[in-house]
């Protein structure tokens, strides 16, 4: 079996989904068979195993080994001594029964193989463990709290131990699981993974600055990065859409009930005893039997080619799909670094907006015969020339902060209202009033049929204290 060179590959790429999601990618020169370490978080072992994909020109026979999900207890408990459960120095000894081992107390050293451990009655106190050793044909009693140290002389249980205890270090950061990669090569060859993992949601936050002309947007982008590994020159993409994301637990170790059938046992034939003698059926005789067909001939039988479970031309049946929502991809233009369990905000678009402010008014808002204010507003065109996504927005007009605003996705050349707070220069009343009249009156047959209308009318008023304002009219709201 060809060695394989422990490699790390440097992470390259990342991109980051507002579905909850990262796709991570890793590149890097290496040379011969090489064994490449990732380590993830627990929890994303299954997002890796159902994502993985490996790129390497020189290599055939890819594979990735990982420990199972029960893998810790259930190595220990393979191993002899069984350290899994943390038992202590009695159930330890006692486990290493038949083992030889030397023992050293405060009377000396003693050597032989371990009988096992006993507990014994402390009177008022808690029961005491006695180790019974057996060597030269004398066993020694040894009481376990005398004991300083002790070896073990058995080579292969040295080994066990000594596994044992690399086990339960590679736990200690809990949490995370290790993942070789596996490539098998002799080439000399640039090689890439990508994978992905569950990651916080990116964020974005507008500045629009009403002073200038035209209007000014400015957005940021709020990323962060909660995986243990550094960010050190990546290249960042931020994604937004509607991706089809789904967690499968293909990390968990499953096991089929199988039904059990009993043995099915010939057992031993009866005994029989015949009172005649036999004779033999001579050279070139036939011999018939009653109600049997007759048994063809060796030269009559022929080999039966077995039937082939799948065509080799038969064409590979795949997955079908289709796109969800409206997706793209910001890509920032430098590289970027940034730490473990560290948060950054990054520049994502500036530019020019088509904006006039407004007071925007919805009528189904407005309570009958009560003065209210209409919202003070903005009418938007996005020619940035890129897609908005969703976010809040900071509004600043002559120099100083005005309020806070709200906007959906804003697809290119597209249009919104926005409020960013009340304009409390404009008053406007909703006056309400019914009436009911006679609208006919019929009699005939002596049957006198009344028609009546009710008419309903509804005037706004509208008050001015400031400058002219252009009002927008919302004849509902939506949430």
């Amino acid at each position: 079996m060809t060695e394989l060179q422990t490699k790390e590959l440097p992470l390259r790429k990342v991109v980051l989904f507002s579905s909850g999601v990262g796709y991570m990618e890793r590149r890097g020169d290496v040379d011969g068979a090489v064994c490449v370490k990732l380590t993830v978080d627990e929890e994303d072992v299954s997002d890796v195993l159902k994502s993985l994909t490996i790129i390497d020109p020189a290599c055939a026979s890819p594979s990735v080994a990982y420990p199972t999900e029960d893998g810790l207890e259930a190595t220990l408990r393979g191993l002899k001594p069984d350290l899994s459960g943390n038992p202590g120095m009695g159930d330890l000894l006692n486990a290493l029964r038949g083992v030889k081992a030397e023992v050293d107390t405060a009377d000396g050293k003693v050597t032989g193989q371990v009988l096992g451990v006993e507990w014994r009655p402390g009177g008022d106190e808690a029961p005491k463990a006695y180790l019974s050793m057996v060597g030269d044909g004398v066993t020694s009693v040894i009481p376990v709290e005398t004991i300083l140290s002790y070896k073990l002389l058995d080579e292969s249980v040295a080994r066990d131990l000594a596994r044992a205890l690399d086990v339960l270090k590679g736990a200690a950061t809990s949490g995370t699981r290790c993942l070789e990669v596996r490539l098998p090569a002799d080439a000399k060859r640039e090689v890439a993974m990508a994978y992905v993992t569950e990651a916080p949601v990116w964020k974005v936050s507008y500045r629009l600055d009403l002073g200038v002309t035209p209007p000014l947007l400015q957005g940021w982008a709020i990323i962060d990065n909660a995986s243990d590994v550094d960010w050190d020159g990546v290249e960042l993409s931020l994604f937004v859409g509607r991706p089809s994301s789904f967690k499968q637990p293909l990390y968990e170790t499953y096991h089929v009930e199988r039904e059990e059938i009993p043995l099915a046992i010939a057992g031993s034939a009866q005994a029989r005893v015949y009172e005649g003698a036999y004779d033999a059926v001579a050279a070139g005789a036939t011999m018939e039997m009653a109600d049997a067909a007759p048994m063809p001939a060796m030269k009559r039988m022929r080999a039966v080619k077995p039937m082939a479970l799948m065509s080799a031309a038969a064409a590979p049946v795949v997955a079908t799909g289709r796109p969800v929502g409206e997706q793209f991809t910001f890509t920032l233009p430098d590289k970027v670094t940034l730490a473990r369990r560290q948060s950054a905000m990054v520049p994502l678009v500036q530019g020019g907006l088509t904006v006039r402010k407004a007071s925007i008014v919805a009528g189904g808002d407005l309570g009958p015969n009560t003065p209210s204010s209409p919202a003070l507003g903005l009418r938007i065109v996005n020619n940035t020339g890129m897609p908005l996504p969703a976010g809040p927005i900071t509004v600043f007009d002559d120099g100083c902060y005005a309020g806070d605003a709200l906007v959906d996705f804003l697809p290119i050349d597209a249009e919104r209202l926005l409020s960013y707070g009340d304009d409390l220069a404009v008053r406007v009343v909703r006056d309400y009033s019914q009436t009911q009249q006679v609208a006919s009156v019929v009699l005939s047959g002596g049957v006198l049929k009344v028609k009546t209308a009710q008419l309903a009318r509804t005037d706004y008023r509208f008050s001015n204290e400031s400058k002219a304002r252009t009002v927008c009219w919302l004849s509902r709201t939506w949430p």
